[in-house]
């Protein structure tokens, strides 16, 4: 991937190449698909490709390499998420609440379940 585009849309990633020299990252702790979209998404400046099975991922790449748009469509994909909710399917009000205790436990953004009462 390109570092200037990366670091056009992370101060981050701007720091870790401006600062520290680091022309690689090691991704590991994140899904091969969900940092292709990740990547694809810094290019286009749109969420592209975001599901149920890459979200988390796609969410802490965000805060991790402070993203504010990414995150902020991270957070509008979670509300729609939690808006199409019927509450009749067990797995998807466990989903959005299994998200929703890993952002604010992991990520340490709180309030984040003020979504899920609504």
């Amino acid at each position: 991937a390109n570092s200037m585009i990366l670091s056009l849309n992370s101060s981050v990633i701007d720091d870790l190449i401006t600062r520290l020299d680091i022309t690689s990252l090691d991704m590991q702790d994140f899904s091969a698909p969900a940092v292709n979209c990740f990547v694809e998404s810094m290019y286009s400046g749109e969420l592209e490709g975001c599901d149920k099975s890459n979200f988390r991922d796609l969410n802490k790449m965000g805060h991790v390499f402070n993203v504010t748009w990414f995150t902020d469509r991270c957070l509008e994909f979670f509300t729609e998420q939690v808006d199409t909710l019927t509450g009749r399917c067990y797995e998807e009000v466990l989903y959005v609440v299994e998200e929703a205790r890993f952002v604010e436990e992991s990520l340490k953004k709180e309030n984040f379940y003020r979504f899920i009462d609504g």
